[in-house]
């Protein structure tokens, strides 16, 4: 294999790992998404892996020198792991529920 081809590899492997990697953290602790800290890394990675650019270093540009079908690459990663990186919605009480507590 290329070098350049094997460098780029490893850039793949290393993102689909920290995408891997957050979500395995916040399913652990569902505190993290007070984090901004947290939330900021799940934005990069969700970002990285949506984005269509084709510059160097990109998942597209990545996926196209492999022959990696972008559109389907990007939907297994949804599926795996960026629909499991959504902050939870807070329920606020039903107003029943608030009568009932006063």
């Amino acid at each position: 294999m290329e070098p350049e081809k094997a460098m780029w590899i490893a850039v793949l492997n290393l993102a689909v790992k920290d995408a891997k990697t957050l979500v395995q953290r916040v399913e652990k602790n569902p505190d993290l998404w007070g984090n901004p800290m947290f939330r900021r890394e799940v934005l990069h990675i969700k970002r990285y892996f949506r984005s269509k650019s084709t510059q160097p270093g990109g998942f597209a540009f990545i996926c196209d020198l492999m022959g990696i079908d972008v559109d389907l690459a990007v939907k297994q990663i949804e599926e795996l792991y960026l629909r499991r990186l959504k902050k939870p919605v807070k329920q606020r009480p039903s107003r029943v529920a608030m009568l009932l507590a006063i």
